[in-house]
């Protein structure tokens, strides 16, 4: 908690789904979404090859991501929303709320395609 309040913290998506999964009785269900999803989040979002080359082209400097690239993160970033909601109702033990929010996630989220990572610029 120290390392949170101070900015120090980093987020190990190999080890902190597991633990917010297993401290909540989740299953798997962080765990399975941050490793589905940590090559799109940190290659569009701060870092990575795929934001360095959707930045800049020759002599061009902007926006280079295309529709493809917007949806993987867009169905990632939905899928994060349903998460969020199932760890908050279980949370405050609203298993009503709970219910519907799984109900919804294995209607539309499992129904629509895995975050993928987005396409290398060939160099």
């Amino acid at each position: 908690m120290a390392k949170i309040r101070k900015d120090w913290y980093n987020v190990s998506y190999e080890k902190d789904g597991a633990r917010i999964d297993k401290a909540l009785g989740l299953g798997s269900l962080f765990e399975d979404f941050l490793k589905t999803s940590r090559k799109v989040l940190h290659s569009l979002t701060h870092s990575g090859t795929a934001q360095l080359q959707k930045r800049w082209d020759a002599d061009w400097l902007g926006s280079g991501f295309d529709d493809e690239d917007i949806s993987a993160l867009l169905a990632t970033c939905s899928v994060a929303v349903f998460l969020i909601t199932i760890l908050i109702t279980k949370h405050y033990r609203m298993e009503e709320q709970t219910k519907a929010a799984e109900a919804a996630w294995l209607q539309l989220g499992v129904s629509s395609s895995a975050p993928t990572v987005p396409r290398q610029s060939e160099p």
